[in-house]
């Protein structure tokens, strides 16, 4: 079963402060854009949940995805903390400039967020029961 396997890419160490702290502020978002369901595309919604999923759990477990967080964690703080400013100015900008794609972005950001809180839940709970 490989990297599909859960105990390939569910830590036994619990969520870090730093996780849990990111999962907490993700179900802010997640919680607000739920209460204004008109600016949400249930669709875009669901294939955000599912990339995102995909991505932090099987994908992350691959030699690929090893690869990738391995470039990550060693282009420091100040280098992610500028890769996501980046991503996050050019979303902002395509939905500026782009019309009629800010629904989806904004579903497929809202899909992405739930996951990541779903993911440091199921973190929790797998370190607490296989731990």
């Amino acid at each position: 079963m490989g990297v599909l396997a859960p105990r390939n890419w569910l830590s036994t160490d619990s969520p870090s402060g730093t996780d849990l702290l990111v999962a907490a502020l993700a179900l802010l978002v997640v919680v607000q854009n739920l209460l204004l369901p008109s600016s949400l595309a249930w669709l875009w919604a669901a294939v955000g949940f599912v990339a995102f999923a995909v991505a932090m759990g099987p994908v992350a477990a691959s030699s690929f995805g090893e690869r990738v967080g391995s470039w990550f964690r060693g282009i420091g703080v100040e280098g992610r903390l500028l890769a996501i400013v980046a991503v996050a100015a050019a979303v902002w900008l395509v939905t500026e400039v782009v019309e009629g794609v800010f629904t989806p972005l904004h579903s497929l950001g809202t899909g992405g967020l739930l996951a990541v809180v779903v993911f440091v839940a199921l973190r929790t709970v797998y370190a607490r029961i296989a731990g």
